[in-house]
């Protein structure tokens, strides 16, 4: 995927708008070289990584310890609505107007080019 792709949305007229869906992530681990990529056309990314996990038990008696997972909201920022000039973002929906974003998560694995 380019870093940019449009994505055409109504708007509050009748009339269409274009957004970019951006890559804005690539998180990676090269132990068993899977990825996960990123792209929204929101313009912020709200990012949790389990710091203060400890002996959780979870789903199925899974005990899930610091750092075993991480959670990412794509979203507008979060002080928008006081600083829309200066962010160039619009935190306000208005009656009659329609709310609509685009994100795509990408997992993939980069595959060994030795012949070994």
């Amino acid at each position: 995927m380019s870093n940019a792709a449009k994505m055409i949305s109504p708007s509050a007229s009748g009339t269409t708008q274009e957004q970019l869906v951006h890559h804005v992530l690539t998180l990676a681990n090269p132990a068993n070289a899977v990825s996960l990529e990123v792209h929204t056309t929101e313009p912020g990314l709200q990012l949790y990584t389990g710091n203060y996990l400890s002996n959780v038990v979870g789903k199925k008696g899974v005990i899930s310890d610091k750092f075993c997972g991480v959670c990412l909201e794509t979203q507008r920022f979060p002080d928008c609505v006081n600083s829309e000039a200066e962010l160039g973002c619009n935190g306000f929906l208005r009656p009659g107007e329609v709310f609509q974003s685009e994100t795509i998560f990408r997992f993939f694995r980069k595959m060994s080019t030795s012949l070994k």
